[in-house]
């Protein structure tokens, strides 16, 4: 798998001279995982999409490596860890809870046994309330602990705040080869090196002259004028009406998906509404949309456990494709985990209409494996 990363190009000293103190010695954590969960999907892991996405009933997991420390770090030498996240894309604006994660993950697995476990307790709040910019969190006490005890660092997740519960964000994960901006923990150690020798004093500057003058007498307060005596004027004229308010932020948004078993060559339509029905007619996988929105973001993944092949995944509105859709195709081979994405078209869809996702099988041999999609509607 092949990432690219702008700490690379140049700007990590830049940006470690907003966030480190003068007095100390800057390290980088290197992020080796990072995916995303769904409460529709809770056992799919969406360890290879170009985004993390939080809100909504997804939250983002991040791992980082602590062996790139000098050997005998301690974690007294610890003087400051700063997380750092950058906002690719923004639903709702509010804040995110970051937390400890429990128990051990790893995000080149489709599918969890069951959903890692999460902390109770918030380590950090952080406000998000624009896209395109970074934000930053102080994890200084838990990247201690973790020194202290390395097994228990099972890295953190990213969840929308229990104080700002709609907030929907999305940040770049290091599959992100288009802005390229991955999570960055940046470890400040304190100065352990000897002192060096006392400089010589310097010269004594000459002392300036002493300022002359006294200070003059406060004079006398003056008399208070007498109280305006006058008639209340006329009401004047109800003035124009103002402009009307700028449009309100967008509600939250509301993710579909599904994922379900292949095998072979074929065309199915499947229901977007976490049910795993499927069939061969675009009926067959319809959903009654509840209420309008926008789809804007199609995200589809393919894991195989045998064979090969390509899946072409195309959102239908009332049992047929619309004249612009949102459509992606994944290729895999035995043991791969493979995603695609489309975040360059849109879809509109009215409360009572009829939504189905089809997905087209073209493969040699008979592959056999899992299939799954996920659509942000807005």
């Amino acid at each position: 798998m092949m990432t690219r990363s702008w700490w690379s190009r140049g700007c990590l000293p830049a940006l470690a001279a907003l966030f480190l103190p003068a007095a100390g010695w800057a390290q980088v954590a290197p992020l080796v995982a990072d995916t995303y969960l769904n409460s529709t999907n809770p056992t799919v892991n969406f360890g290879t999409v170009a985004n993390l996405n939080v809100g909504n009933g997804s939250r983002a997991l991040l791992q980082f490596d602590l062996s790139s420390l000098p050997p005998g770090t301690t974690a007294a030498q610890v003087s400051r860890a700063t997380l750092v996240l950058y906002v690719n894309r923004l639903g709702v604006s509010g804040a995110v809870d970051i937390s400890q994660v429990t128990s051990s993950w790893g995000e080149l697995t489709a599918t969890f046994n069951s959903p890692p476990t999460i902390s109770a307790g918030v380590e950090a709040t952080v406000a998000v309330t624009q896209a395109a910019v970074y934000v930053t969190a102080d994890l200084t006490t838990l990247v201690q602990s973790w020194i202290t005890n390395s097994g228990t660092n099972n890295g953190i997740s990213v969840a929308a705040s229990a104080g700002a519960p709609s907030t929907v964000v999305f940040f770049d994960s290091k599959e992100n080869t288009s802005t390229s901006h991955p999570a960055v923990l940046q470890v400040t150690l304190a100065n352990s090196g000897p002192q060096g020798p006392t400089g010589p004093t310097g010269p004594t500057g000459a002392t300036g002259p002493t300022g002359q003058g006294l200070t003059g007498a406060t004079g006398p307060t003056g008399p208070t004028g007498p109280a305006g005596v006058g008639l209340t004027g006329a009401t004047g004229p109800t003035g124009p009406t103002g402009p009307t308010g700028a449009t309100g932020t967008a509600g939250p948004a509301t993710i579909f998906g599904t994922n379900m078993t292949i095998s072979g060559s074929q065309t199915v339509y499947a229901s977007p509404n976490g049910t795993n029905s499927q069939g061969t007619t675009a009926s067959s996988g319809d959903v009654i949309m509840p209420a309008s929105c926008t789809f804007d973001v199609l995200e589809g993944f393919l894991n195989l456990t045998s064979g090969s092949g390509t899946a072409t995944f195309t959102l239908f509105v009332n049992d047929s494709q619309p004249g612009s859709t949102l459509t992606c195709s994944v290729s895999g081979n035995i043991g791969g985990n493979t995603s695609c994405e489309d975040t360059s078209h849109s879809v509109s869809v009215s409360r009572g209409q009829l939504v189905s996702m089809q997905i087209h099988w073209a493969s040699t041999p008979t592959p056999v494996g899992r299939v799954g999609f996920s659509l942000h509607c807005q």
